[in-house]
Parts: C-alpha cells; sequence; structure tokens
C-alpha cells in the first residue's frame, strides 16, 4: 500500500507538471516548459499515457506545427466522456460539461460570475456547468474530473437514481436551458476515503488497464455516493439536531422506496414529524419540496421500467404511481424533453449503434 500511495502521488504529480506546460503554451505560446517535460526521461512514459502520439518527439510537434492545428484542441484537452487530470490554472471554462475540483494539496481560488471564493485544501467544489475560472499555488496537486453530458446521462443518473441530492443536481446540466451561476462546495477535509477514491479513480485512468472504464465508473459511483453522505452528515449535525436517530437520507430512501402510494402525512407518521416540520426540513436540505421527490422517484421508476421491460406507457405510469396517464406525459415530458415512447425508442436507437 506504500508503494502504490508514493506511486500515485508520483503520478498526480507529475500530471500536474504536465498540465502547467501545457497552460503555458496554451495561453503564453511558451513551448519551454514542455521541452523541459519531453528532454526528461522520468516523465516519458507518463508523457505518452497523456498525449495521443507514438513518441514523446511527436508532443512538440502536435501542439505546435501548423498541419496539427485541427487536433489541437484534442491533444490539449481530451474530449473523452469523463476526463481526469491535475490541473493547477485554468482561464474561463463555459463549457456545459459538470467539472468537480478537489484540493488534494494546497488550495485553489475560484472565480464565478466576478465572484471569487477559496477552495481549501481537503475541500471538493462541483461546478455545473456554469462558467468558472482558478489557479492554486505552485507545487499544489489539485484533482480535476470533468464529465460531460453523454457520461452524465448514460451512467452517473441511472447509477445515481437512489441520490437525489446530486441526480437532481446534475440532472440540470442535462435539461435545464437557463444559465444560472450553479456550484456546490463540500467539505471533505476529514475523509480520507474521498482522497482515495479520487486519486485512485485518476491513476486508473492514466493507465487504461484492463476492464478500466468500469473501475473508473464504479470509482465515481463511489466518490459521489461519499459526497452525499457527507453532505447530509453535515446538513443534519448542524442545522437539524431535531431530526434525532433518523436523518434526510433515511427519509428521502423511504420516499423512493414508496413513492406509489406515499404522502406527506404518511411519511411524516413514518418518522414521527408533523407534516409542515418534514416538509420545511426537506425544503431546505434537499432543495425540493415534497411533491417534487415524489415525481422524480416515480419518473426515474418509469424510466428503468421503460428500459428494462415492455409495458405498455399506460401500465408503467400505473405502476410507477400516475393514475392520471395525460399528467404522467406532461410531467416526463418536461423532465427529459420527450415523451415517455420516444425515450424508450431513444436508448433502443442507441444500444443499436453501439452494438454496431
Amino acid at each position: 500500500m506504500e508503494h502504490l500511495d508514493f506511486e500515485t502521488i508520483t503520478l498526480l504529480n507529475q500530471l500536474s507538471e504536465i498540465e502547467d506546460a501545457i497552460f503555458e503554451y496554451s495561453e503564453f505560446g511558451n513551448t519551454e516548459p514542455m521541452r523541459i517535460l519531453v528532454e526528461s526521461p522520468e516523465y516519458e512514459t507518463i508523457l505518452l499515457k497523456r498525449f495521443p502520439v507514438s513518441t514523446k518527439n511527436e508532443i512538440i510537434e502536435a501542439i505546435c506545427l501548423p498541419e496539427y492545428s485541427a487536433d489541437r484542441a484534442r491533444t490539449l484537452y481530451p474530449t473523452d466522456k469523463i476526463v481526469f487530470c491535475c490541473i493547477r490554472r485554468s482561464p474561463t471554462r463555459s463549457d456545459p460539461c459538470s467539472h468537480i475540483l478537489y484540493a488534494y494539496g494546497g488550495s485553489i481560488s475560484c472565480m464565478v460570475n466576478d465572484i471569487s471564493f477559496t477552495i481549501s485544501e481537503g475541500q471538493t467544489c462541483i461546478f455545473n456547468g456554469v462558467p468558472h475560472s482558478f489557479h492554486a499555488q505552485e507545487k499544489s496537486i489539485i484533482i480535476s474530473c470533468i464529465m460531460s453530458k453523454d457520461y452524465l446521462k448514460e451512467i452517473l443518473l441511472e447509477r445515481l437514481s437512489g441520490n437525489s441530492l446530486f441526480s437532481t443536481f446534475f440532472a440540470r446540466s442535462l435539461y435545464s436551458k437557463s444559465s444560472s451561476s450553479d456550484y456546490m462546495i463540500i467539505n471533505t477535509q476529514e475523509s480520507d476515503r474521498i482522497k482515495h477514491l479520487l486519486s485512485a479513480a485518476t491513476y486508473e485512468y492514466m493507465e487504461r488497464s484492463l476492464c478500466a472504464d468500469e473501475v473508473i465508473n464504479s470509482y465515481v459511483i463511489l466518490f459521489l455516493t461519499e459526497l452525499l453522505r457527507i453532505h447530509i452528515h453535515a446538513s443534519n449535525k448542524t442545522e437539524f439536531k431535531e431530526l434525532k436517530n433518523n436523518n434526510l437520507s433515511e427519509i428521502i430512501q423511504y420516499i423512493q422506496d414508496n413513492a406509489a402510494d406515499i404522502s406527506l402525512a404518511s411519511t411524516a407518521r413514518h418518522f414521527h414529524f408533523h407534516p409542515n416540520y418534514l416538509s420545511t426540513v426537506i425544503k431546505k436540505i434537499a432543495g425540493q419540496n415534497f411533491t417534487d421527490l415524489v415525481h422524480e422517484a416515480k419518473l426515474k421508476k418509469a424510466c428503468i421500467l421503460l428500459r428494462h421491460s415492455t409495458k405498455a406507457v399506460r401500465d408503467i405510469s400505473n405502476e410507477v404511481g400516475f393514475q392520471n396517464v395525460s399528467y404522467f406525459y406532461r410531467l416526463f415530458y418536461n423532465r427529459f424533453h420527450c415523451s415517455p415512447a420516444q425515450y424508450r425508442k431513444n436508448l433502443i436507437d442507441s444500444s443499436f449503434q453501439s452494438i454496431n
């Protein structure tokens, strides 16, 4: 384990130096930092993993020569569905991706819509498609995870269906048309698990060993689940001590398990709260009212049935708890911008294309 930790830290440091060199070229046209790394034997292995080239000497050509201009953006910033790297500096990002920054070592100064703030060492920040810029101190290690809309849509949201806080948060990146600020800072300083999961995912991303994609996906799910637990635990501890032995994750899980025939009154009775108090707690912590959570749980169940069964849409509507099929259609369209039938067709078409 000590050897793995040393190997991982070495990798993170080397990736940080490489991204610094990329920044120097992309922002200032300065190739000297990259030339120094290319000439260093200890960087040869990681450089060949970082860039889509056959030999390290091609790296300078790939980012400098005019004939490579068409591939320059791909070379400097990969377009994978999920990317792990170690970036200390970045000009304003305005892409629609979700971006996670973890201050592994050192702090990060960030700017979002002319608002500046600091991510302290050990903290995690998630930017959900909002334009932002950042820079960290020299020798810092900042793990960056960039998730495309395709990645969120095809992998995360279905597997995070039980994590209402993050599935809702990321869903806004997929379906919201607004350009409002959307970011979240979570105090993860005391979690060694967060540090391990992100560093291990970064290591796996660069090594690209057998079944790497599945391993990376598993690390990401574990990481986001751990974030959810930390966030809810902190909210319960500091703002809602009245919840005693119950916490919001248990309440949300109860809602998801019983969404078909649940009510605010029955849920409050189950957890021994007054309905008005429970409604306030849910709205305060989850950012949604009770009805929205129930509808979301029903729609997620409907998506699973559309994906994995051949049941008629009307039967699915009834099974998940919508007695009024027209109302189900309207909610489904507002959430996914397509009808249930079109959603199922898109899944079938996508599966067929992946096979071919």
